[in-house]
């Protein structure tokens, strides 16, 4: 199996005052549900990532793969799950990045 990869749509959390949302996270859903994808660390999807995906210190999401290229649901929220903003019809890209 090739993943393909999730573009998120902000790849840094920062509030409107700039202020970095640290621990922020990123829910992937199958389109417009809240049923949790399986995600993956790697492009070959060996290894398998938690949902939701957690922003680091910097707010910086680290890279995610889906196994199909179905429609997705992004739900962001804050670190403590208050929600921020989500995005249905988000479509998976092939992936040329080696990781």
């Amino acid at each position: 199996m090739v993943a393909l990869r999730i573009d998120w749509p902000h790849d840094q959390s920062i509030d409107a005052n700039s202020a970095v949302r640290s621990g922020a996270k990123f829910y992937v859903y199958e389109n417009e549900t809240t049923t949790p994808v399986t995600l993956y660390s790697d492009r070959a999807g060996l290894v398998t990532r938690a949902n939701p995906v957690e922003a680091d210190s910097a707010g910086n999401f680290p890279v995610a793969y889906v196994a199909d290229d179905d429609l997705l649901t992004l739900a962001l929220t804050t670190s403590t799950g208050t929600p921020i903003y989500s995005w249905d019809d988000q479509e998976p890209e092939v992936s040329t990045d080696l990781t």
